[in-house]
């Protein structure tokens, strides 16, 4: 049997301590009339979809609608994110970069946002799973790709399972849909990362909660993955 251990990571308020597309919406909605109604909307949409009372894929859909981004703005909004990275994962750096082969990133979230971020951490884009934006012929932000399993309802599950993990998995992250990759058996734990956000409805279904990356590093579960062999 094998002896390997993996680290799912979600990615907004997990990874990072905001919602990355909530600070997209923010960034290019500058100066937009009726900003604030918007924002108040996406966020209440975010808070819906994480907390499982609305499913993923509508909630993301909402958010899309309410909003139009270009380049310029996921440039800024990539800027901003390096400023926002979770403490202890920052002072996690050298050890996220030392197991990064056993490490992947499963986010609702959008990889032109995620990948140049967890690049700077030494995990590779070929552990990245996410969302991708589509845009129009001019560049802007239409909407996602809706064949990707992440954009809709249980789409962390299907992205779990096709990895074929062979060993323990634990899933850290903030949201219902980290939680249901649990519940559908396909990582042996999930652990409610709450550094940035508790989220009571999540934190109640988790096999344990962690206060902030410290915490996953010491853990006894993990100790199995510093020894793990490739």
């Amino acid at each position: 049997m094998s002896t390997k251990a993996y680290l799912v990571l979600d990615f907004d308020s997990t990874l990072v301590r905001v919602e990355s597309l909530d600070e997209l919406a923010r960034i290019a909605l500058a100066g937009v009339k009726g900003r604030e109604g918007r924002m108040a909307r996406i966020e209440e949409l975010t808070r819906l979809g994480m907390e499982g009372k609305l499913g993923f894929g509508e909630s993301l859909e909402q958010r899309l609608q309410l909003f139009a981004a270009g380049q310029e703005h996921l440039n800024e909004l990539n800027e901003r994110l390096l400023q926002e990275v979770t403490p202890s994962v920052a002072r996690a750096r050298d050890w996220v970069r030392g197991h990064a082969g056993q490490i992947y990133v499963i986010s609702g979230g959008f990889r032109e946002c995620i990948v140049p971020l967890v690049r700077g951490f030494g995990i590779e884009p070929g552990h990245v799973l996410a969302n991708t934006f589509v845009r129009d012929e001019t560049g802007r932000v239409i909407g996602c790709d809706k064949t990707n399993p992440l954009a809709r309802d249980g789409g962390k599950v299907e992205a779990v399972r096709a990895l074929n993990l062979p060993g323990c998995v634990v899933i850290v992250g903030d949201g219902y849909s980290d939680w249901q990759v649990r519940e559908r058996e396909v990582a042996n734990e999930f652990w409610a990362f709450t550094e940035n956000v508790e989220r009571p409805e999540v934190s109640l279904r988790a096999d344990r909660m962690v206060k902030s990356f410290d915490e996953i590093i010491n853990s006894g579960i993990l100790a199995e993955l510093n020894s793990a062999r490739v």
